[in-house]
């Protein structure tokens, strides 16, 4: 498989109607949107400030499905104009077990908590499957 480098702006088609697009890249990370029909799927790698900063300035990011939010949850990379932005129906928050109590952060739960939070330490394994328009999700947690 060829390798290739993206920019913001940048999409790639995974066929069937799904798409990732590149939102923001920085020195230390970078933005994408994953669609698939009426779905959106917001996802970070790394940890830029300035990514998400530019991302969260992002009209298309108005109303996710669902969101990874970056850094676990942390505060400093989770400011109110991206969870305003985004405003989705699930949270994904991928958290190390015993990552300690202020990741996630408390303020960020309190802001996100009329929404479906699922965390990796303590749902484990989490499993999206859509249609475009359906989605579902499994849960399997295993303490090993």
């Amino acid at each position: 498989i060829a390798i290739e480098t993206m920019s913001a702006g940048d999409s790639l088609d995974l066929h069937d109607g799904a798409v990732i697009e590149i939102l923001a890249v920085g020195e230390r990370g970078c933005a994408y949107l994953i669609r698939y029909g009426d779905f959106r799927l917001f996802m970070t790698h790394g940890e830029d400030t300035d990514v998400i900063q530019t991302a969260a300035a992002n009209t298309i990011l108005r109303e996710v499905s669902a969101a990874v939010l970056p850094g676990s949850g942390s505060i400093a990379l989770n400011p109110d104009v991206l969870l305003e932005t985004l405003n989705p129906s699930l949270v994904l928050l991928v958290v190390k077990p015993g990552s300690g109590r202020d990741i996630p952060h408390p303020l960020i739960l309190e802001a996100l908590s009329p929404r479906t939070i699922l965390r990796t330490d303590q749902h484990g394994w989490i499993k999206l499957d859509t249609d475009g328009r359906i989605l579902s999700i499994t849960a399997e947690y295993n303490p090993e």
